[in-house]
């Protein structure tokens, strides 16, 4: 078995230590009841109603430069390790490291 993890899996698992890191002590709320109709037919009237008002613009793309997505996603990893001696501003630098590190805005 090769010691090098895929950044896919890299990625899922830093993320969801995060998550965890970030959900400790909080109640999780309730999740939306999808399979209500009156809530998707409210949702399909006010989509259709702002349809011909709303301006449509591209979506923006990015890339993914793999080495140093990885990197980052590394650094992020041990960060974490050390979550309960983190300030407040890095934790907040963990996330935009999990966030933007290691991509770049093409349009």
């Amino acid at each position: 078995m090769s010691d090098t993890v895929d950044l896919e899996t890299l990625e899922r698992r830093v993320i969801a230590r995060y998550m965890d890191k970030c959900n400790v002590g909080r109640e999780v709320p309730d999740p939306i009841d999808w399979s209500s109709d009156k809530w998707a037919d409210d949702w399909a009237e006010a989509m259709s109603a702002q349809a011909s008002q709303v301006p449509q613009f591209p979506r923006e793309q990015w890339i993914v430069h793999p080495n140093r997505r990885h990197y980052t996603l590394l650094i992020a990893d041990r960060m974490l390790d050390f979550w309960d001696d983190l300030d407040e501003k890095q934790r907040t630098d963990v996330s935009i490291l999990l966030s933007f590190g290691g991509r770049e805005r093409i349009a």
